[in-house]
């Protein structure tokens, strides 16, 4: 039985005492007697899944590195080499009675020194009485080395009958003493934090039900016993050391947990719903499985060539699957459930849109990614909402690459103050490819802005320019402008381009936009003889 003669002072934080006892061990007393409460590569997401669903909360350190102790191993052979560095453990907090004894050197004695008895397992597989919360490496790498028997500084935390280190506070001190050098993955780290509510779960409701959602949707092969399989049990990826992440059947869909428990946080759990309550994590998950499954029975195939359930990158586009998820999510905060996935998705065209886009989509790389993105979250939210397809469009694919798209001109006449007016408005509805003139007679006031939800981008310039990098007045014409009459070529001409889904980009020629008594308004607004062409109003 191993002895640890230690030193105990007593650590005051928030109210509360904490017993802290500092001695030493060799690592190979250590190994006999401490374990981290690691899971494995091999561990599977499905496993990990149900733990954090199901406390108490088992294996929640990560992965012994076998290189990295073989490492430590070489290194500290050498017996030049100095290992001061104190190690970190705890009572293992899953035992109901580690077998522990502590008990003072000496009756009556004020030093603060004690005698600590630890038991070894009786059996191989049995679990060992202390945790590791920091220096699982250092300890295995020296029980490998030829330094194995010297002692090493360790701090350990004892409840010795008490009520003072709680598991998720033991889960607490791991993660803060974790270095910057061997920080926790981000998948590792999103799980641990939830499953014992710290950081932001410690107080937000809404990132604890999304990612109990996504561990539902991993955990149970059927969410309900008369619901379809479920096909993302095990298929979302909580385990980054695993390397076996696969996709969803019939393919597509492969999130971390993060990445979809971000998702739903943003789009659903965060979002106010004026249908009432959200639905609970599993029935939401239960209709993530629904639609999951009506979007496989409505989307034509050959589906393995679809922006959906396509796994080869030249087909598969997470930004689509990411914009049904938005879709789904945004019908049930403001509707809650339909009656039926298929008759929605069917309502909404998915069954007449050609969804294999790789013959038109130019790029979705770079400043493409970003525009195609927000365009196709806007306009799943919006039909998905609006319970309807875009007006004008029996197919989607089209929709995204700027069918029916318009951009509106407005063309206003200022009153003495400056100001845009009603009176006298020119308002046309422009197609966003061709050309269009006007008479604008005294409207000197300019806006120009997309009407469609299928236009991510414009980028607008004077049409008379011909050479050099033409000057962009999108953000300008959003909000209005007025033409300095005195450096304007008549009659007035810009160039738009629209940006589309998967960089498709559509241009239309704004010219023989006509303007009359120029300088009797010019005198009326105060517009100076000199000056831009452009000024913001």
């Amino acid at each position: 039985m191993p002895q640890i003669t230690a030193l105990q002072q007593t650590i005051s934080a928030g109210g509360h005492t904490y017993p802290v006892f500092v001695g030493f061990l060799s690592a190979a007393d250590l190994v006999q007697i401490a374990e981290a409460p690691a899971f494995t590569p091999s561990t599977t997401h499905e496993q990990i899944a149900t733990n954090i669903l199901t406390p108490p909360i088992k294996d929640w350190q990560r992965p012994l590195d076998d290189e990295r102790v073989q490492n430590i191993a070489d290194v500290y052979s050498n017996n030049s080499e100095l290992m001061p560095n104190p190690v970190l453990l705890s009572e293992n907090a899953l035992l109901s009675t580690s077998g522990y004894n502590v008990s003072p050197l000496a009756p009556n004695q004020n030093l603060g020194v004690w005698i600590i008895d630890v038991p070894l397992p009786s059996k191989t597989h049995q679990p060992k009485p202390l945790w590791i919360l920091d220096g699982q490496h250092r300890i295995n790498g020296l029980a490998k080395s030829t330094q194995a028997t010297n002692p090493i500084p360790l701090v350990l935390l004892l409840n010795n009958g008490g009520q003072f280190f709680a598991p998720s506070l033991l889960a607490k001190i791991f993660a803060q003493v974790t270095t910057e050098a061997q920080k926790l993955d981000p998948l590792h780290d999103a799980w641990l934090t939830y499953a014992f509510r710290l950081d932001i779960y410690s107080n937000d409701p809404a990132r604890s039900h999304s990612m109990e959602t996504v561990a539902t949707l991993c955990k149970l092969p059927r969410i309900s016993p008369s619901d379809p399989p479920n096909p993302f049990v095990n298929r979302i990826d909580f385990n980054a050391r695993s390397g076996t992440i696969q996709s969803p059947q019939p393919g597509g869909f492969r999130f971390t947990c993060v990445e979809l428990s971000d998702l739903l946080y943003k789009h659903y759990y965060n979002c106010a719903t004026p249908v009432g309550a959200h639905l609970s994590p599993i029935d939401l998950a239960r209709h993530i499985v629904l639609a999951h499954n009506a979007l496989t029975q409505v989307v034509q195939a050959p589906q393995e060539r679809t922006v959906f359930f396509a796994n080869d990158s030249r087909y598969g586009q997470r930004i689509m699957q990411d914009a049904w998820f938005v879709g789904v999510l945004a019908h049930l905060a403001n509707h809650c459930v339909p009656h039926s996935w298929v008759d929605l998705l069917r309502k909404l065209n998915f069954h007449t849109t050609d969804w294999n886009f790789s013959s038109w989509v130019q790029s979705l790389s770079g400043r493409e990614s970003g525009r195609s993105r927000r365009l196709a979250l806007r306009v799943f939210h919006q039909m998905f909402v609006d319970g309807k397809p875009p007006a004008g469009t029996t197919n989607l694919s089209n929709y995204l690459q700027g069918d029916s798209a318009e951009l509106t001109l407005e063309l206003s006449a200022l009153s003495p103050a400056g100001r845009p007016q009603k009176k006298g408005r020119v308002v046309q509805s422009l197609p966003v490819a061709g050309t269009r003139s006007t008479q604008a007679n005294q409207n000197t006031h300019v806006k120009l802005r997309p009407n469609a939800s299928n236009i991510s981008d414009i980028f607008v310039h004077d049409g008379t320019v011909r050479q050099g990098v033409p000057q962009e007045y999108a953000k300008k014409l959003k909000r209005g402008i007025m033409l300095d009459p005195n450096h304007i070529t008549q009659p007035w001409a810009v160039e738009v381009t629209s940006y589309h889904y998967g960089g498709v980009v559509s241009t239309t020629t704004l010219k023989k936009i006509k303007f009359s008594h120029l300088s009797v308004r010019r005198q009326l607004v105060g517009v100076p003889p000199q000056g831009d062409l452009w000024h913001g109003c």
